[in-house]
């Protein structure tokens, strides 16, 4: 199946893809930027304020406010699916231990990890594979990097 969808109001190409931000000014980047005309508006979903970086207050107040309307368009989006495929990239300060927390949380429900950060250095901060093998086991941990090291064919 092909990664797009025809809207059949306009007879386009649509991206099967659900952006989501609590505070509006990113898609509202998307929503006026030169690609705007390749989302359909209820792709883009916003809150009114942002969480300031609290997981806990984006999770249980702001969050909670959006989250229904978000699990229904991406019901949406696989329904249209013959073979759902597809990922879940996101940014967290792993220098905080509570972005270390939603790392793990995240891990313990995840097929697979990417790790494309400095060699070693996730496993300094919790996250190497020991680590989320003792959280989820059936996990399958990748690791890359496109930093060179000191070892050519290493």
């Amino acid at each position: 199946m092909a990664a797009c969808d025809v809207d059949s109001r306009a007879g386009k190409h649509v991206p099967r893809v659900v952006f989501v931000d609590l505070e509006p000014r990113a898609i509202d980047e998307v929503c006026t930027g030169t690609y705007r005309q390749l989302f359909h508006p209820e792709q883009l979903i916003t809150g009114k304020e942002d969480a300031a970086n609290n997981y806990a207050r984006g999770h249980y107040t702001i969050g909670k406010e959006i989250i229904d309307l978000v699990l229904d368009q991406i019901w949406k989006q696989a329904d249209k699916c013959t073979s759902l495929q597809g990922f879940l990239s996101i940014a967290v300060n792993i220098k905080d231990p509570k972005g270390v927390k939603v790392i793990k949380e995240l891990a313990a429900v995840c097929d697979v990890f990417v790790e494309n950060y400095v060699p070693g250095k996730l496993s300094a901060m919790g996250l190497g594979y020991e680590d989320i093998d003792k959280i989820a086991p059936h996990i399958v941990y990748c690791s890359i990097t496109g930093i060179s090291t000191p070892y050519p064919h290493q």
